[in-house]
């Protein structure tokens, strides 16, 4: 006697084939995301190292190096020039992981706004050196941060990355 169909085996071995194949697929679309938003973080670091180093000169011969010093002048500046609108910024940057779009300007973050897109910053502790990582994951992952001494003419600017870890590549300015 003949039967018409596939056997239970038959079946079981090709549902088997497929759920393997779709992890595998699953793990490298997961892997893709993150690289695509690692060089959007980059891309964005770029952008603001250009428009600041563009700005930087005008402001040093303006406020640091006469006595008409004002500590949170360039921040706010910044802040103004980057910002568009309420909680967006000019360059059109969201933060891959909360897509945020604010421009924050606060010497600490608050936890209304975590992940923002942009962070501009005078204090010490978020600079390249200091910043700690599991203090980042929590509050800063994913956010482009602009640290600068306001005493000093020294700038960095680097990213948090979605994992939590402060990026390899830095850009600083003396």
């Amino acid at each position: 006697m003949k039967t018409e169909g596939f056997s239970m085996v038959e079946m079981l071995v090709v549902l088997v084939i497929i759920s393997i194949l779709s992890s595998i697929a699953t793990v490298n679309l997961v892997s893709a995301k993150k690289r695509a938003d690692e060089a959007s973080l980059k891309a964005m670091v770029h952008n603001l190292s250009t428009d600041l180093f563009y700005y930087l000169p005008n402001f040093d011969v303006k406020h640091r190096w006469k006595r008409r010093y004002n500590p949170k002048y360039l921040n706010h500046q910044l802040e103004k020039i980057w910002e568009k609108g309420r909680y967006d910024n000019v360059f059109g940057h969201k933060n891959p992981l909360s897509r945020s779009k604010a421009v924050l300007n606060w010497r600490r973050i608050p936890r209304r706004l975590r992940r923002p897109a942009i962070f501009i910053t005078p204090r010490r502790r978020f600079s390249y050196e200091r910043i700690r990582p599991r203090f980042t994951r929590k509050r800063l992952e994913g956010s482009v941060i602009v640290w600068m001494h306001n005493r000093v003419a020294k700038v960095e600017i680097f990213y948090v990355n979605v994992d939590g870890y402060k990026s390899a590549i830095k850009i600083t300015a003396d």
